[in-house]
């Protein structure tokens, strides 16, 4: 079954294409969506926390935000990896540009 990772993972074929400008800033940018992924994934947690200790927070709203929550939780972990993969994938294009070796 196909899902997140397999849409956004590129393989280093197409990768090829690219300048090296183009495939650093790709890269940069790869890296940084990894990082706010699982930023992402703790602020999930905390609010999940929060909202545990708040008189104030109806059954309606905390089923609404679990429903939300599972959905972010079920492909966020692919997301990251996916872009990982795709970073990796970048950054031994460019070392195979430069002629470095693995």
């Amino acid at each position: 079954m196909s899902d997140i990772y397999n849409a956004l993972a590129t393989s280093s074929r197409l990768l090829g294409h690219h300048s090296t400008e183009t495939l650093a800033d790709y890269r940069d940018s790869l890296d940084d969506a990894e990082i706010a992924v699982n930023r992402a994934l703790h602020l999930i947690g905390n609010l999940i926390l929060e909202a545990e200790q708040s008189d104030c927070y109806s059954d309606k709203e905390s089923r609404r935000d679990l429903v939300a929550i599972g959905s972010v939780l079920r492909n966020l972990p692919r997301l990251a990896q996916a872009l990982n993969y795709n970073s990796k994938e970048i950054e031994y294009e460019l070392k195979r540009r430069k002629g470095v070796s693995q």
